[in-house]
């Protein structure tokens, strides 16, 4: 009933907001066809082909960076000219050129039709938009300007990644930053942004493309960018600019930077273009007027004066404009009748009229008529007219003007070259009216100027058409390439991948290549054979497979490899044919990559043998050494081979030599003749005894050598006599010796064999060889001597020395003080004494040295030289006297005796007399500047010293002075006075200083040290005041209203700004100028239009849909594109209909949303394919939805344990035992029922000992397996001992017992009996006796164990039960940590974290078991926020991690509950939902069908 009353009231008041609007577009029908009729009639010359800059409605063709510009030219290609130091014209290299030079741009396929559609450059960057909507960009990327993820420049274009699915339709270049405007008229930007000029709300700078939030809904037009900032015009003709602000660039009447978009207060003036300067910003307006804002220091706003604006400002211009274009401080408009106007900075002539002075308002441009498209740089301006010719003036030290030359001009020049450029239509529906004012008109909500129905796009600026298949485009619709194909609705066309090929133009898709073909590029228009050697068996390939190893393919166009066949192989990939087998080896398989070698041993003459039997064993003296050999190899001279198939020949013998081949016997080998023999095996010959040695057997295999003492000079000797004896006066000391050796000189041999031979002693020698006596060592002569024994000369006397006696083995010294210049001398005298001025101080001398500088010898015959005294010096040598030694002068010192340098007076020091040892340092007051010095020098006026050993005086520092000379200290100037500055020489250079800050009035900016210089106080002498904002007389610190607009300062948001006080929303933006003053995100003409209070952020406008349109406007309040008028589902998205029966999914009378004929609240499975809807099952689900993964008898889609063991019994949610918490207490049914607990009540929890015993078992098998077998063992134990006391024995000797009423002592309550063995009494007894016989050992005992046998075994698989038990929950908890580790592929910034501490029990969510919920926990996912914020992407991301079936989150609408539950928990509304979890008897899930999930 409330529903209904909802529905009626809504659809009444949708039909009168739509009577309103019908009014309401009736009258902008008429003002807009008024508009039309005016604008028709105005000049036609404008509205050909040609460029609006920035706008998404036309291509820009032209562009003109700060020193260079590019052009796109008619054939397609693009030319470059001008500067290009960082490589932005784009050719490869950073050399200039002032002519244009073509661009080639990066092509992944290698398609020669990409080709450049629009054009944008800045400083020193360029970038482009393809045809195929890709962008790419060259130049500067020190800030990643260029937008390919790095900051290298780059000469060549380079591609950026604008996402996945997207294109540009127009880009815009900055100083260092770049935008795109895409194909849903979204915009991107990158590079610089350290004042947020990229506009995505921080100030980070990015080197690849950002998203920019122009607001809710709201598309970009245009888009232009400046030095540093940004200006975009948006689909509801507001124009919002961010980035830097400091001289009000950005509109918005503040200098406050913006790192995301503001509007530009335009005061009710309709924006249709935009441009941007370096620092200041002018936009066309709906009525062909210009307003202007930013800087303007050269008059580049137009509007009369050199004063910067932080708002728009008003130019003045006498006919129409059409487009608009600023550089750097200049600024150009193309008027309604093709000419064109320019002001701002004139520097070089870039306002184009004739002379060079800047204008403050506009100018015409000389000479330039039929003018289409225009673009301004730092200091140059260029034109485009109708022909598609561009002519360039301003600046030219770069060659920016394209003619070839580098000289400025203030007059445009004439065309470039041969350049036509490729012109773009501005009036698309050729109304008369250019594209940009022919927006907005009746029923064209998005700004584009197609009103709808003929706007298929009603909400994209970018786009109005969609293209039928093979067509592609935005506003109108082309036909298709060649190697490209169009889907429908395409923008743009797609190039045919590699693989597939498409010839023919209009095509909607591509052809797969044939097999045996194959497409290696993109964009291919043809297929291209597999080459010999290469095949292809698939369609749609990009290559060619090479013929694998062992086949071959000997055709072109080929779809399969050929086999090699037996005797032939082929070991390389891509051959066209196989090798036969080569001798040696055969080939015995088919498909065979390798040949088999013949093993050693064989050989194979033959070539394409195809088995082993080719292999032929080798002869009888031959043999094979290695596999694959194609002959045989006879066995060499000194080798035989007596068997056939050998793989090695055998040597003869040492001692034996065989000189033929082919031997194929050892009887070949012959023994060694005497004189000769054979020292290794596998000889030809015998060699001959060498001289020096002999052989006396035969079959030797070494020769004997002639003992020392004996030669022999002849070979081949059979015997020792062959060795004879060495002569007198030689020897031979080695045996094997050939001859004999004669004595050496200085040696002798006085007997014959003899080994050595005899050294002559010391004092001897002998100058002959071959002596054969002792006689023959002559005595050394007196002059000479013999230091040692064996020499054959006598050595003479060297100098300094000599030798006085015959025979001598040594020399004698001459004595300290003498020396003996000649050698050979026979007695002392030839010692000499040393002369005076020299000395001697060693024996053995041959020279006498000089006396040194600062020494001198005054006698014959000395050993040393005497020093001269401290404080003198001598420069010279060979001094005779100490006459020599000379005084030190004044300014120098002689501090050591033997000096013979004197030592100049350092800095600092002096000397004023003479034969000084040290030097004095300067008095205070004085210094000494120099070496050398003889005197110190006292300091000047206006300097002083306090120091000694100085160098230099000090100035007199500020406030001091230094009366006279030799002053140690300054004096300080007198109180309230100051010095200019340093060295002051007298009192009377301290000049006064009123505020004592140490500069003196006639110099100090800040007389009362206020920190404000005088010129900008507003009171100069008071300290306490600097500012009176608002010319009262009173300072601000003092005036309680600073800028005197009524509101006192402690009330006043705004203080010193008198148009603004209050700021309801504090975004320090004034309420005056604020176009949303509470800051709720609408408007405050949206809120009064909505009737909601735009000073309360609170009370915001009802907008159902969230569209940013409120419902009292909105004519689909739901957003579901159905007018509420025609809306029979108010609130629900009308264009669902899963059963496609007219009636959209959330209407209350679509009973069974999925036509499967269970209703939707029995159907477990609501989304059931139309082609299963006759296949469900009792739940509603189809069988591709009510599989049974864990065979547990509940279908998938009602089983939320999907996992349950076989040994355990399922309830109707599909969980067992183990798996499942009825009374929600945090304990699963099982581990209640095992400690004894009721598993139906929430506050009855096994205690801590069970608790401790379970988490025992958990943790440790191991110990729990221990703890089972000690349990069975005392039970067997106990059982024996039972056993006994109840046996007794018979007359026979047999033992018998009472089985049963020992069950019957273990089952008795102890309570019943203290004595739980009386009951025994009586009950077992003898067969027939009562006579005991124990010590009977000839009887056994008759022992029935079947019952204790049973009870054993059932303890047996109460252990294995407990061991799965145990590996369930091993392989349980490797899950969960399985999961555990999947948690960092989760979005948790989108969903949010949470920890055990605030879980929420998520049981409650249907689908959601005990174990689900512990994978969701070890996930991190605890609260029902959490899933409650889950996109689809997450879902599946959760889906995955926990290891569920694809689509079960989703299935199940885990989201939608969360959020449920989220909220009625907020509300603190939280129903108790424990009954609907896991109640066996109830049906768990019932309510939850109840429960509009959706």
């Amino acid at each position: 009933m409330t529903t209904t009353r909802v529905c009626k009231s809504l659809t009444l008041t949708g039909l009168l907001i739509l009577v309103s609007c019908l009014a309401i577009f009736s009258g902008q029908i008429s003002e807009n066809n008024q508009l039309n009729s005016e604008k028709s009639s105005e000049s036609g010359s404008a509205n050909s082909p040609g460029f609006q800059s920035g706008s998404i409605f036309t291509h820009d063709s032209l562009a003109a960076g700060s020193e260079h510009a590019c052009a796109i030219l008619d054939d397609g290609n693009m030319s470059c000219w001008g500067a290009n130091s960082f490589g932005q014209l784009g050719t490869g290299s950073t050399t200039a050129s002032s002519s244009p030079v073509g661009v080639s741009f990066v092509n992944p396929g290698g398609v020669t039709t990409l080709y450049p559609v629009s054009v944008s450059s800045s400083q020193y960057h360029t970038c482009a938009v393809l045809n195929d909507g890709s962008v790419q960009c060259w130049g500067d990327n020190a800030y990643g300007q260029l937008g390919d993820g790095t900051n290298t420049s780059q000469s060549s274009p380079t591609g950026v990644d604008l996402g996945e699915n997207n294109s540009a339709v127009m880009i815009g270049v900055g100083k260092t930053h770049t935008c795109a405007v895409l194909q849903d008229a979204s915009v991107s930007c990158w590079g610089y942004n350290i004042h947020g000029q990229i506009g995505d709300g921080t100030n980070t700078q990015r080197n690849a493309p950002s998203s920019v939030d122009l607001g809710q809904g709201r598309s970009a037009v245009a888009i232009s960018l400046g030095e540093s900032h940004t200006c975009a015009l948006l689909d509801d003709q507001s124009l919002k600019c961010w980035g830097h602000n400091n001289e009000g660039q950005l509109g918005d009447g503040t200098n406050t930077n913006a790192n995301s978009p503001v509007t530009v207060s335009l005061s009710g003036d309709i924006p249709v273009a935009v441009t941007t300067g370096e620092q200041h910003t002018c936009a066309v307006l709906s009525d062909e007027t210009i307003a202007c804002w930013g800087w303007n220091d050269r008059g580049q706003l137009g509007d009369g004066t050199l004063t910067s604006q932080s708002s728009p400002t008003s130019i003045t211009i006498d006919i129409g404009v059409t487009a608009l274009t600023a550089g750097d401080r200049h600024t150009c408009a193309i008027l309604d009748n093709g000419t064109a106007m320019c002001w701002g900075n004139n520097i070089f002539g870039q306002l184009g009229n004739g002379d060079n002075s800047n204008s403050q308002i506009p100018v015409h441009v000389d000479s330039l008529s039929n003018v289409v498209g225009m673009v301004a740089g730092d200091h140059h301006t260029c034109a485009v007219i109708n022909d598609g010719s561009v002519h360039c003036w301003g600046g030219n030290n770069e060659g920016q003007h394209g003619d070839g030359t580098t000289s400025s001009t203030n007059s445009p020049g004439s065309a470039i070259g041969s350049l036509t450029l490729a012109l773009d239509d501005r009036d698309r529906d050729n109304d008369g009216t250019l594209d940009i004012y022919d927006t907005h008109i009746a029923n064209d909500g998005d700004g584009d100027g197609i009103p709808t129905p003929d706007d298929q796009f009603p909400d994209n600026p970018a786009r109005s058409e969609s293209c039928n298949a093979g067509f592609y485009g935005r506003y109108s619709c082309q036909e298709a390439d060649a190697g490209y194909y169009a889907p429908v609705g395409a923008i743009i066309q797609l190039r045919c991948d590699a693989g597939t090929y498409q010839p023919d133009t209009g095509q909607a898709s591509c052809i797969d290549s044939d097999a045996g073909h194959y497409v290696p590029e993109e964009g291919a228009t043809s297929q291209e054979s597999c080459t010999i050697g290469q095949y292809q068996s698939s369609t749609a390939q990009s290559s060619c497979d090479d013929a694998a190893p062992g086949h071959f393919v000997d055709t072109e166009n080929a779809t399969s490899q050929i086999e090699c066949g037996i005797g032939t192989y082929q070991p390389n990939s891509a051959q066209s044919s196989c090798i036969d087998a080569s001798p040696g080896h055969y080939v015995d398989s088919n498909a065979s990559a390798t040949q088999t070698a013949c093993l050693a041993g064989s050989y194979n003459p033959g070539t394409a043998s195809n088995n082993n039997s080719a292999c032929l064993l080798a002869d009888l003296g031959h043999y094979v050494s290695q596999s694959g050999r194609s002959s045989q190899t006879t066995a060499s001279p000194g080798y035989y081979v007596d068997t056939t198939g050998a793989t090695t020949q055998t040597p003869c013998l040492a001692g034996t030599y065989n000189p033929d081949t082919g031997s194929n016997s050892s009887s070949a080998c012959m023994d060694a003749d005497l004189g000769h023999y054979v020292s290794q095996p596998g000889r030809s010959s015998q060699t001959p005894a060498s001289p020096g040695y002999y052989v006396d057997t035969t079959a030797a295999t070494t020769q004997t050598p002639c003992l020392a003492g004996t030669y022999n000079p002849n070979s081949t000797s059979t015997d020792s006599s062959a060795c004879m004896d060495a002569d007198l006066g030689y020897y031979v000391s080695q045996p094997g010796r050939s001859s004999q050796t004669p004595a050496s000189p200085g040696y002798y041999v006085d007997t014959t064999a003899a080994t050595t031979q005899l050294a002559c002693s010391p004092g001897t020698y002998n100058p002959a060889s071959a002596s054969t006596t002792a006689s023959a060592c002559l005595d050394a002569d007196p002059g000479y001597y013999v230091s040692q024994s064996g020499r054959s000369s006598q050595t003479p006397a060297s100098p300094g020395y000599y030798v006085d006696t015959a025979s001598a083995t040594s020399q004698t010294p001459c004595l300290v003080g003498t020396y003996n210049p000649v050698s050979a001398s026979d007695d002392a005298s030839a010692c000499l004494d040393a002369d005076l001025g020299y000395y001697v101080s060693q024996s053995g001398r041959s020279s006498q040295t000089p006396a040194s500088p600062g020494y001198y010898v005054d006698s014959t015959g000395a050993t040393g030289q005497s020093p001269c005294l401290v404080g003198t010096y001598n420069p010279t040598s060979a001094a005779t006297s100490s006459a020599a030694c000379l005084s030190a002068d004044t300014g120098y010192k002689a501090p050591n005796i033997g000096m013979g340098q004197q030592i100049a007076c350092s800095p600092g020091t002096y000397q004023p007399d003479t034969g000084q040892t040290d030097c004095l340092d300067t008095d205070p007051g004085h210094y000494a500047s120099g070496s050398g010095n003889s005197d110190q020098t006292p300091c000047q006026e206006g300097t002083y010293i306090n120091s000694t050993q100085t160098t230099a005086c000090i100035p007199a520092p500020q406030n001091t002075y230094a009366n006279g000379t030799g002053n140690t200290d300054p004096s300080p100037c007198p109180l309230g006075t100051a010095t200019i500055g340093q060295s002051t020489t007298s009192s009377d250079g301290c000049l006064t200083d009123s505020d004592e800050d140490g500069t003196p009035n006639e110099t100090d900016n800040d007389d009362d040290n206020d920190g404000v210089n005088d010129a900008n106080d507003a009171f100069p002498t008071n300290p306490a005041e600097t500012v009176d904002t608002d010319g009262d007389g009173s300072g601000d610190n003092a005036d309680l209203d600073d800028d005197g607009d009524g509101w006192q300062d402690t009330s006043d948001a705004f203080p010193l700004d008198d148009s603004e006080w209050l700021d309801t929303d504090a975004d320090n933006i004034g309420n005056n100028v604020d176009t949303d003053d509470d800051g709720d995100g609408w408007s405050d003409a949206d809120e009064a239009t909505c009737g909601s209070d735009s000073l309360d952020e609170s009370n915001q406008p009802l907008d159902t849909d969230s569209d940013s349109t409120c419902d009292v406007v909105d004519d689909d309040d739901d957003g579901d594109t159905i007018p509420d008028s025609s809306d029979i589902c108010p609130g629900h998205d009308d264009t669902l209909d899963w059963d496609d029966d007219g009636i959209p999914d959330g209407c209350e009378n679509d009973l069974d949303i999925d036509w499967d004929g269970v209703m939707n609240t029995e159907d477990q499975c609501p989304e059931t394919p139309l082609i299963e809807k006759n296949q469900v099952d009792e739940y509603g689900c189809g069988p591709s939805e009510s599989g049974d993964d864990d065979a547990d008898g509940v279908p998938n889609a009602l089983d939320t344990c999907a996992d349950t063991t076989s040994d355990e019994i399922p309830n109707s949610d599909g969980c067992g035992a183990s798996q499942r918490d009825t009374d929600g207490d945090g304990w699963t049914d099982s581990d209640e029922q095992r400690c004894g607990n009721d598993y139906l009540d929430g506050s009855d929890v096994p205690d801590s000992s069970c608790a401790l015993s379970d988490n025992s078992t958990t943790e440790n098998n191991s110990n729990s397996f221990s703890c089972w077998i000690i349990l069975i063992l005392i039970l067997i134990l106990i059982i024996a001992v039972l056993m006994v006391i109840s046996s007794r024995r018979d007359e026979e000797g047999n033992l018998t017992f009472n089985i049963t009423k020992i069950t019957t002592i273990l089952s008795k309550d102890p309570e019943d009996d203290d004595d739980p063995f009386a009951n025994l009494e009586g009950e077992v007894s003898p067969k027939e006796s009562s006579v005991d016989d124990w010590d009977d050992e000839s009887t056994p005992f008759a022992v029935d164990t079947s019952e204790a046998d049973a009870k054993i075994a059932a303890m047996d698989a109460k252990m294995a039960e407990m061991d799965a038990k145990m590996a369930e929950m091993t392989e349980k908890e490797a899950q969960l940590a399985r999961i555990a580790s999947k948690a960092e592929a989760i979005d948790f910034a989108t969903i949010g974290t949470a920890s055990v501490d605030d879980k929420n029990d998520l049981r409650k969510i249907k689908g959601i078991g005990p174990f689900i919920e512990e994978k969701l926990n070890a996930l991190g996912i605890f609260k029902f926020s959490q899933l409650a914020n889950m996109t689809p992407e997450i879902e599946e991301q959760v889906n995955e991690a926990i290891e569920f079936f694809p689509g079960r989150i989703k299935r199940d609408k885990w989201a939608n509950q969360a959020t449920e539950l989220d909220s009625e928990e907020a509300e603190g509304e939280l129903p108790d939902m424990s009954e609907l979890v896991s109640d066996n008897e109830k049906g768990e899930d019932e309510t939850f069908e109840d429960v509009d999930w959706e």
